[in-house]
């Protein structure tokens, strides 16, 4: 793996591409080759698959770019990574919106535990459930999927940070449900350090902001590259 890390190095510093578009070192490339054999991969659609260095900066995109009012709430469980929690934090102190927990059981018992504790936690102000696959505080596998329709059901976003799945779990997004993941393949599945992706339900793609913009940001057809 470090071998081809280098050589990809070596590659990107001659600049010889014959399409200059096509120079890696500019950072936002498409890198479809990659892309397509992740989506296979994780269960998606190439066009739903943003590359970018971890779940952290996956999840900060996520809070960035869904559109939330003061007072809007965002529900989450007390076994966030610091990555995914405090994106949140940040847009609750700048723009007003309000975050709410719900406290899991330790251990966690069955699924239904975790089902309806989030459930009685949902309020017709809830916009985002945002909960971790694998929680890492105490490794918790939480019933994503069902917590997915749950959200689904109740008119909420679900957006899910899974930094510690791939390579661990097997891992089918279409199946899961959810609207928004994020993951760091550089965890569980060994991958260069750096990798990381954002899925973004093909439905949901038009109603994301950007975070970070450049020429092509509001061409609908890139989708979420």
């Amino acid at each position: 793996m470090l071998r081809a890390v280098f050589e990809g190095y070596a590659k990107c510093e001659k600049l010889n591409e014959t399409d200059p578009e096509d120079y890696p070192i500019w950072g936002y490339a498409a890198w479809n080759e990659f892309r397509d054999p992740l989506a296979t991969f994780v269960g998606c659609n190439r066009d739903e698959i943003a590359l970018l260095r971890n779940a952290t900066e996956a999840n900060s995109y996520i809070a960035n770019g869904i559109d939330l009012k003061p007072g809007d709430e965002v529900l989450m469980t007390d076994q966030e990574h610091p990555g995914g929690e405090h994106p949140w934090n940040l847009r609750a102190k700048r723009y007003g919106i309000v975050l709410k927990k719900v406290t899991l059981p330790r251990p966690v018992i069955n699924p239904e535990q975790v089902l309806d504790l989030v459930s009685a936690a949902i309020t017709p102000r809830t916009r985002v459930l945002f909960f971790s696959h694998i929680t890492t505080i105490s490794g918790v596998v939480l019933p994503a999927k069902e917590l997915c329709k749950l959200a689904r059901d109740r008119g909420v976003i679900s957006a899910v940070d899974g930094a510690h799945v791939p390579g661990m779990m097997r891992l089918n997004l279409h199946d899961l449900g959810c609207d928004l993941y994020s993951a760091s393949p550089h965890k569980s599945l060994q991958a260069p350090k750096g990798t990381g992706f954002l899925y973004v339900r093909d439905e949901l793609i038009d109603r994301m902001w950007n975070t970070i913009a450049t020429e092509g940001w509001d061409d609908a057809k890139l989708r979420a590259e």
